[in-house]
């Protein structure tokens, strides 16, 4: 009986161990040729309710046909060098699952989260440059907030029913500060087919967490950028700023007490 080609193997992770991913890893399971990850072959992270979080560290650069994630949270991490997984025919996020980035730039090739189920980027505040991010409905991009730039990808597409959530709880930001939250690289953020307009990310980033900012007001822009586009952030401590209302109030009181003042000078 001939051997299984490497690019019809699919491996799939040890339920609930974290570990290194490498071509020499027995974190792996095939039925068809052991528990040694082989270049090319498809990627399989199936959690459960016992194990519903992994962390994995990509220790050499990897190339896979595919990868799913089900079912579980994934993080991967490069701790002994900039390695990334690169997956020919893509990264697929469904079924609850989560993939989280735990370095920058971790997968080359595209992402894609949700569809008829749910599924999560959590980007935090890495960066995925070599990245194609499309986020499909009952998809969900994740991103903490910071005030050093964008978080940048080469492509961006969020599908009609898509969420990107934005996480302020690690930042500190001065009114009227402008922030670059995410930048696409080759081409305009795109949303339900066309460039994402501005009046459209407030219903995008609905779930968000602004935290301190909550009640500041919000200035959408989306702005190109080369031969993509930067969405823009301006925020500003509306509590600190009259309202025109209270402006016309100041003027007033303003102008009574000069006629006050006035009339005290005829009178003497």
């Amino acid at each position: 009986m001939s051997a299984v080609p490497a690019w019809a193997t699919n491996y799939e992770w040890s339920a609930g161990t974290s570990g290194k991913w490498d071509t020499e890893n027995e974190n792996w399971y095939s039925k068809d040729d052991g528990k040694v990850f082989t270049s090319g072959s498809d990627a399989t992270f199936s959690g459960y309710s016992e194990h519903p979080v992994v962390t994995v560290d990509v220790a050499e650069n990897i190339s896979a046909g595919s990868v799913k994630i089900a079912n579980t949270t994934v993080t991967l991490t490069s701790s002994s060098g900039s390695y990334k997984v690169t997956a020919a025919t893509g990264v697929d996020v469904f079924a609850t699952g989560t993939l989280k980035y735990g370095a920058s730039d971790m997968v080359a090739g595209t992402i894609t989260a949700g569809d008829d189920t749910e599924g999560t980027l959590d980007l935090g505040s890495y960066s995925a440059d070599s990245a194609t991010i499309l986020i499909n409905g009952q998809g969900t991009l994740k991103l903490s907030v910071n005030t050093t730039g964008a978080t940048n990808a080469n492509a961006v597409s969020f599908a009609s029913g898509a969420k990107l959530v934005l996480d302020f709880s690690n930042v500190s930001i001065e009114s009227g500060t402008t922030l670059s939250i995410l930048s696409s690289s080759s081409s305009a953020i795109q949303y339900a087919g066309n460039a994402l307009e501005a009046s459209e990310v407030e219903a995008l980033a609905a779930g968000s967490f602004f935290g301190n900012y909550s009640n500041w007001k919000r200035e959408w822009a989306v702005e190109k950028t080369g031969n993509g586009s930067t969405l823009k952030l301006k925020l500003t401590d509306s509590s600190a700023v009259p309202e025109p209302s209270m402006f016309g109030l100041l003027a007033g009181a303003g102008a009574l007490a000069f006629v006050a003042a006035r009339r005290r000078r005829r009178a003497k």
